[in-house]
């Protein structure tokens, strides 16, 4: 799996191993609607519903209006993909990106295990102003 971006907007291109696990082609209902093939093989345009194609129309309104087989939306591993393809549309590389996820997780796991504290907790503490 490998995101790009594109004019600003993400495209997810898929290994044909990982579109079969994911995207689920000839399912009926339990296609995702998001799964393309273009230039550059199978491609995910979840977070680029709204984008035309080359009659005017996107996908998402196809979807909506029943005009496709496929039917769901989306799945929990291209979903939780958001914040890499934020921070790569800021620039970072996927190197970048994932060492700064990897660091936030390992921050919140912290918190959880009562190693670190919320600063607006120690501000309180402190006295600070809010």
């Amino acid at each position: 799996m490998k995101i790009r971006i594109v004019e600003g907007k993400p495209l997810i291109s898929l290994e044909k191993e990982e579109m079969m696990r994911l995207c689920r082609p000839g399912a009926g209902p339990d296609t995702c609607i998001w799964l393309v093939v273009g230039n550059d093989g199978f491609e995910c345009l979840f977070f680029c519903r709204d984008v035309p194609n080359l009659l005017g129309e996107a996908l998402r309104e196809r979807w909506e209006s029943g005009k496709t087989v496929a039917k769901r939306d989306g799945c929990p591993e291209i979903e939780s993909m958001k914040s890499i393809i934020i921070l790569k549309q800021r620039g970072l590389t996927d190197e970048e990106a994932q060492v700064f996820i990897d660091g936030c997780k390992r921050g919140i796991e912290a918190m959880r295990e009562g190693k670190v504290r919320p600063w607006g907790e120690i501000k309180k503490e402190l006295g600070l102003p809010e």
